[in-house]
C-alpha cells in the first residue's frame, strides 16, 4: 500500500514542487460542517494534503482512530432520483461533475491524485445520463468518470465558442457552503433554480478580496504566444485544458436568476454566482 506521505511526495516531484496544500486547504473540509463536502472527506492527520474517502467505518487508519465514511449518492443531492424499481436493478446517475478546487481564497490545484486502497466488489451499475437522450454507461462500483473539455469545446457552435473565450465566472464566497441546501439537476451538471442557496450573511466569515473570478477557457501552455481569443479563432484547440467537465451555469445577480448553457473548459465548476462576459 502506498503511504500518504509518498502520495504528496509524488505530486511534488512529478507536478508541483511548491505544493503544500490540499485543493480545499489543509484541515478545512472537516471544520466547515455546513459544506456539502464535509460528510465525504476525512483528513489524514499526519499528511493533511491527503483525504480519505469511501463507505463504511474504518478503524486505526493512518492516525484516524475511527473514520465513518459515506459514499455520496445522487439520491441525497439531486432534486429527482431514479425510481426504486430501477435502483434495485443497479441504475444510478452521475452524482456531481466538478473540478477539485476550493473556488474561494485558493487557486485550483495543478493536479489531483486518486489511489484506491480497497475497490468495492459487486455487479456493475448502469449510470444514466438522464438528459433525455437515453444515454447510459455500464460502470463498476465506486467509479470516477472523466470527460474531455477540449472535445466539448470542439463541438460547440462558433457563437458559444466566442462566448466562452470572452467570459469569466465569479464564484460565491465559500461556494460549497453557499449551495449546500440546493439540489442538483438530473445530469449532475448544475444546480436547480429554487432559491435555496444561503444568503451572504449566513456564510462563514469571508472577504471580498478572496472571492475568485476565473476565465471559462484557458490555455495550458503559459508560453503560447497567442491570447485565448486568438487561439480559439484560429482553431488551435489542442492547447486547451483537456480534463475539465461541462456545466450549465446558474448566474445570480441580486434576486434574478439566469441560466447560461455553456460548455466550460478550465476553472469552471457548477457553483458560480455571476457570469461576466467581456465585450
Amino acid at each position: 500500500m502506498v503511504e500518504p506521505l509518498s502520495i504528496i511526495t509524488l505530486v511534488r516531484q512529478a507536478f508541483d514542487p511548491k505544493c503544500e496544500s490540499y485543493g480545499h486547504g489543509n484541515n478545512k473540509t472537516g471544520e466547515t460542517k455546513k459544506s456539502i463536502l464535509h460528510p465525504d472527506l476525512k483528513t489524514i492527520p499526519s499528511v493533511p494534503q491527503v483525504q480519505l474517502i469511501g463507505n463504511g467505518t474504518v478503524y486505526n487508519h493512518e492516525g484516524l482512530a475511527e473514520a465513518r465514511l459515506k459514499h455520496p449518492s445522487h439520491t441525497t443531492f439531486h432534486k429527482t432520483r431514479v425510481s426504486p424499481e430501477d435502483e434495485t436493478k443497479g441504475v444510478t446517475r452521475y452524482y456531481r461533475w466538478h473540478i477539485d478546487a476550493a473556488l474561494y481564497d485558493l487557486n485550483p490545484p495543478k493536479v489531483t491524485t486518486l489511489y484506491a486502497i480497497n475497490v468495492p466488489q459487486g455487479p456493475n451499475q448502469v449510470c444514466r445520463y438522464d438528459d433525455g437522450s437515453g444515454d447510459e454507461l455500464e460502470v463498476p462500483l465506486g467509479a470516477t468518470a472523466f470527460v474531455s473539455g477540449k472535445t466539448m469545446f470542439d463541438i460547440l457552435p462558433p457563437e458559444l465558442k466566442s462566448f466562452a473565450v470572452r467570459s469569466k465566472v465569479k464564484y460565491a464566497p465559500h461556494p460549497y457552503v453557499w449551495m449546500a441546501p440546493s439540489h442538483a439537476m438530473s445530469t449532475g451538471l448544475g444546480i436547480e433554480t429554487e432559491g435555496l442557496e444561503l444568503s451572504l450573511n449566513e456564510l462563514p466569515p469571508w472577504e471580498e478580496s478572496k472571492v475568485k473570478v476565473f476565465p471559462i477557457v484557458r490555455s495550458t501552455l503559459s508560453s503560447f504566444p497567442l491570447s485565448d481569443e486568438e487561439v480559439c479563432r484560429r482553431g488551435r484547440t489542442p492547447s486547451l485544458e483537456t480534463c475539465i467537465s461541462k456545466f450549465t451555469l446558474v448566474g445570480r445577480k441580486k434576486s434574478s436568476w439566469t441560466h447560461f448553457p455553456v460548455v466550460l473548459i478550465g476553472w469552471a465548476p457548477y457553483t458560480p454566482t455571476v457570469v461576466i462576459s467581456r465585450t
